[in-house]
């Protein structure tokens, strides 16, 4: 494995998944926030991303959409 490997891996995961948590940010947060709230999202997942699940990755970065939007409108 080289040290590109994880690079394109978490690239094709933002690709794969982006719309689908700014869907989820917007309908939660709005407009206005949602930017801000994928930003978070794929920080956080990269920051774990050795812990990231691989089949699913999709609820993981939604529950984790969730808890940035809690800590956003607290």
């Amino acid at each position: 494995m080289t040290e590109t490997d994880p690079i394109q891996r978490f690239t094709a995961l933002y690709a794969r998944h982006h719309n689908q948590v700014f869907a989820y940010a917007v309908t939660r947060a709005g407009r206005d926030l949602a930017d801000e709230v994928v930003a978070e999202t794929f920080l956080v997942a990269w920051r774990r991303f050795a812990v990231l699940p691989r089949g699913a990755p999709l609820p993981w970065l939604l529950g984790t959409a969730r808890n940035v939007i809690r800590e956003t409108l607290r």
